[in-house]
């Protein structure tokens, strides 16, 4: 009789585990603090308060996550909700560093921002935004991650369409982006007779231009 051979990948273990480990925590450990985060942030059904969220920076992952908090008090839809947004930040994180990691498989960098993140999920006056506006950031540095292989004019349209898209529907991460995608630029191709100074500068151009005009609203 033919004996089955049935490999498991490590990764899809860890996040099981890792999942069921965030689920139970929030669940019938910090379940009533789902509950408070459910009573604490308003959403208001409507075209008006939509369009009044939609039409500043920032304002698409606030309707979002408003919108999903609303159903927190449901049983295990608030802690499942969590536990897929940070599973998936760090798998995109893993999919990200992966490439020079060799063949080796590591979640220690992906684990401790996981980690941190659930820790920020504590806080009292935690935002659920915050964490959505977090993926969309690694998603669009996975993207970006993607063109390294493309000419420095494609890179450098890309870059700044994605950080400029981050700023209207996720503001403020189109710092955090900007700055890592400038590094990424970096650490892949050097100063690349100079044109990679080019980021640090588009940069901080965006950013100062960004905070002058948007005052404090792109700082939610």
């Amino acid at each position: 009789m033919k004996k089955l051979d049935i490999h498991v990948p490590f990764g899809l273990i860890l996040i099981i585990t890792e999942g069921c480990f965030i689920v139970g925590l929030l669940q019938y450990r910090y379940v009533f603090h789902l509950f408070f985060l459910e009573q604490y942030q308003l959403f208001l059904e409507g075209k008006e308060y939509a369009a009044e969220l939609l039409s500043r920076p920032g304002g698409f992952i606030e309707y979002i996550s408003e919108y999903c908090v609303q159903f927190f008090h449901i049983d295990f839809v608030g802690c499942v909700s969590v536990a897929v947004i940070l599973l998936l930040i760090g798998w995109l994180l893993h999919c990200l560093l992966k490439e020079k990691r060799g063949k080796g498989i590591y979640f220690l960098f992906e684990g401790i921002i996981v980690f941190f993140l659930l820790l920020n999920i504590l806080d009292i006056a935690f935002f659920f935004r915050g964490m959505v506006g977090y993926l969309f950031c690694i998603v669009c540095l996975y993207v970006y991650r993607q063109i390294q292989n493309s000419l420095f004019s494609v890179r450098l349209l890309w870059g700044i369409g994605l950080g400029c898209a981050l700023f209207w529907v996720a503001a403020p991460f189109q710092t955090l982006f900007l700055i890592t995608a400038g590094c990424l630029e970096l650490k892949e191709h050097g100063f690349n007779k100079g044109r990679s100074l080019i980021w640090p500068i588009c940069t901080g151009v965006i950013v100062c231009s960004v905070y002058y005009w948007g005052g404090n609203g792109v700082c939610r």
